[in-house]
């Protein structure tokens, strides 16, 4: 589930939040306005100051619910790689951590929190794919 923050907050602060929440899909934003679409494993240990560099972002933060509303058509709490599907103007960059692929099933909310789907990892990438986005496979676990 994804939380609206304050947009002040420190990125360590709420990198540190994401944590604790065990959130696995996220949003954040450059210092350009780029989305970043980034999906993980629940135990993913996420350094954004390395991640920036990765995917040649000098700077992210965690997006506003506006964005969220406005790009992917879904509430904070409901973020999910099928809300690519509302990404017309494609405007968000996905990063996929290449440890979501070693599993066969992979769970996510469909467009709203109050149930859950099941999709092969391979079938994420077709999605993902033919929602007209080309993700970033990136191990995020080696930059922890």
């Amino acid at each position: 589930e994804l939380s609206t923050v304050n947009p002040d907050d420190s990125v360590a602060t709420l990198l540190d939040e994401f944590l604790k929440k065990r959130e696995h899909v996220f949003l954040v934003v450059d210092e350009h306005g780029a989305t970043q679409g980034i999906i993980t494993l629940e135990d993913a240990m996420v350094d954004l100051k390395k991640l920036r560099h990765l995917i040649g972002s000098r700077h992210l933060s965690f997006c506003r619910e506006t964005i969220l509303e406005e790009v992917l058509g879904v509430k904070a709490g409901a973020v999910t790689p099928f809300a690519l599907i509302n990404d017309h103007e494609k405007c968000v960059n996905v990063v996929l951590d290449n440890n979501v692929l070693e599993y066969e099933l992979l769970n996510f909310h469909p467009l709203e929190n109050t149930s859950t789907t099941t999709i092969s990892s391979s079938d994420l990438v077709h999605f993902i794919n033919g929602c007209g986005h080309s993700p970033q496979i990136i191990d995020l676990h080696s930059i922890g």
